[in-house]
């Protein structure tokens, strides 16, 4: 998946797909930002990116949260990966 969302909530979604890009890469968004939320997620998907890659975000910007939320699949990146989110700066 792909995008920034801004100010947004994103809730209650099942994902299973394969995901390639290059930075900013996640299973449900590319960035989440400004206020944005991530709750009842699950994604099931094979994600595969170079830089800030995620099973759910590639990056979680400050003032934005994940609850209740988890990733299974596979989850491949070069340089900052996690299995929820590549890189963090909020809350999980």
């Amino acid at each position: 998946a792909g995008g920034i969302f801004d100010n947004t909530t994103i809730t209650e979604i099942y994902s299973e797909t394969e995901v390639k890009g290059k930075e900013n890469v996640g299973g449900i968004a590319g960035i989440i930002k400004f206020c944005s939320n991530i709750e009842k997620i699950y994604n099931n998907s094979t994600i595969k990116g170079t830089v800030n890659v995620g099973g759910l975000t590639g990056k979680n910007s400050y003032f934005s949260n994940i609850f209740y939320a988890y990733s299974t699949g596979k989850i491949t990146g070069d340089n900052i990966t996690g299995g929820l989110t590549g890189i963090n700066q909020k809350s999980l």
